[in-house]
């Protein structure tokens, strides 16, 4: 199996890639997160990646995070 990226969407500015990579971790191996940002004020766009080593661990993170609050968005 192959890597795999997963959109996480409506996240506020304040959450960091570690936050992400930690909730998002304990599906399994969390390869790298992603956090866009705009090109003119360079402030984060409010969605990122979170690429996962095993497509069967980006499957469950999904099922179990999708629609789930972070940090109340």
């Amino acid at each position: 199996m192959g890597r795999i990226s997963l959109l996480v969407r409506n996240i506020p500015d304040s959450l960091d890639g570690d936050y992400l990579k930690e909730k998002f971790g304990k599906f399994g191996l969390v390869k790298d997160v992603y956090l866009p940002l705009d090109y003119y004020t360079k402030r984060r766009r409010g969605f990122a990646f979170v690429e996962f080593d095993d497509e069967r661990d980006a499957q469950d993170a999904k099922a179990e995070m999708d629609r789930s609050i972070m940090e109340g968005r």
